[in-house]
């Protein structure tokens, strides 16, 4: 697609010199409408949609309610970036995209088609109002236009962009796609706020923080990874080097940690205060809801942490990269390896396909293989979304229904064109619902 020539003349919003700010159009910043201007660089377009949200829904209001707050902007100067915006550029009103409140899947499909015609006719879009669902169709629509580097994570919205910024200014830069992956997920394994990740992450049943981490690369189809690995901070910076500088693949215990420290990482203890009291705790409360002695029902306590978290990326070149880093199930038996390091399980990388990560409880991920079992759907046709659920049905099967299921996984999956999709199981009452 050709870049537009930008307007000289760019039609202005309506000044309250000439119409009063309670009156006039009803368009954000009281601009024109897209059907006003013959060439538009950026469209403001709502998104009344919140059928996604499980408490309080109300974002449907969003678009109309910021309209009408917008009368009162100043929009003929921004003095911190010595710029008059409206002026350098076009901007304009598209209106609503219609979105069906009774169905997410239809919703979905209306607003990805919606933002792709319209980025086929203005140069960029900025949405109003929604839930976090329509993250998925925008990226959707956006990749189909730009076919440029995509970045994600498994986290939610405000960990996402806390953890991907880093990660998007390398690939915005033209930098390398495994620098830009790595120095996301080390945002989340060197924050101590964070329970289940890296510095911070709760420890096995001893009070040891022990980690896991995968790192693959999708030209190459190399990949490394650690487990058990016990003070080093960053365990997928140690896992690419085991990916680069071995013809290893899984390195673990004390032979990663002896690996980390030749590379020239410092050993040091990775138990908070803020987790060695939650661990305390866990001890104090010690019961038959343990690793030793699960109860005959095969209810695990929901209350243990599981997180983990995988970063995906896609750069310039459509090459596909992953990594997968946690501090494993909260009180594991010392030694125990989830999914994450495992090659399969908590990672997987095809270039030819895309790539898929696992978080939750990684027992059921290890006996789907889940990552290449999702990338393997993918590859026979399916959705990235569509794949997602597919593991997360498999796992409910396996295990007999969902009387029997009281943990959760969710899978992230980034196609190889760019289209994302996620899903998880989720406890309700015993029933499992599987949701974006």
């Amino acid at each position: 697609m050709k870049k537009k020539k930008r307007n000289k003349n760019p039609i202005q919003p309506v000044m309250g010199t000439k119409v009063p700010r309670y009156a006039g159009p009803s368009t954000f910043a009281r601009l024109p409408e897209l059907r006003d201007v013959k060439d538009c660089d950026v469209a403001i377009v709502g998104i009344p949609f919140d059928a996604g949200t499980s408490y309080r829904p109300g974002a449907r209001f969003g678009p109309q309610s910021i309209r009408q707050a917008s009368r009162h902007l100043r929009t003929n100067y921004h003095p911190s970036y010595d710029v008059e915006p409206f002026k350098v550029q076009q901007v304009a009103d598209a209106g609503d995209i219609t979105c069906n409140p009774f169905s997410i899947d239809e919703a979905i499909k209306q607003i990805e088609l919606g933002a792709t015609d319209l980025l086929n006719r203005v140069g960029g879009i900025i949405s109003l109002g929604g839930d976090h669902t329509i993250a998925v169709p925008l990226l959707r629509a956006i990749n189909k236009k730009n076919k440029g580097p995509v970045i994600l994570c498994s986290r939610g919205e405000v960990w996402g962009e806390k953890v991907l910024r880093p990660g998007w200014d390398i690939l915005a830069n033209n930098g390398k796609l495994l620098d830009a992956i790595e120095v996301s997920s080390n945002v989340t394994e060197l924050d101590p706020e964070d329970t289940s990740v890296g510095y911070g992450g709760l420890p096995n049943e001893h009070g040891v923080v022990q980690l896991d981490a995968s790192i693959m690369y999708g030209p190459t189809h190399n990949c490394g990874s650690v487990a058990a690995l016990e003070g080093i901070k960053t365990p997928c910076s140690v896992a690419r080097l085991v990916m680069e500088r071995t013809d290893h693949i899984h390195i673990v215990g004390k032979g990663a940690q002896n690996f980390a420290k030749l590379h020239g990482f410092k050993v040091e203890n990775l138990l908070t205060e803020k987790a060695r009291k939650i661990w305390l705790s866990w001890k104090e409360n010690l019961s038959t809801k343990d690793d030793w002695f699960p109860p005959a029902d095969n209810n695990y306590d929901d209350n243990r942490t599981t997180g983990t978290i995988n970063v995906l990326g896609i750069d310039a070149d459509s090459n596909v990269a992953g990594i997968t880093t946690t501090s494993g199930l909260a009180y594991k038996i010392p030694g125990r390896v989830g999914d994450s390091p495992i090659i399969g399980a908590g990672l997987y990388v095809d270039n030819e396909v895309g790539a898929a990560g696992a978080t939750g409880r990684g027992e059921e991920i290890l006996r789907t293989c889940g990552s290449f079992f999702v990338v393997e759907q993918m590859r026979n046709g399916k959705t990235p979304q569509e794949a997602c659920e597919a593991l997360c049905q498999r796992i409910i099967d396996i295990n007999g229904g969902t009387k029997n299921i009281n943990f959760n996984d969710k899978i992230v999956a980034l196609g190889k064109d760019g289209s994302v999709g996620c899903a998880s199981i989720k406890e309700k009452k015993g029933n499992m619902i599987m949701v974006l």
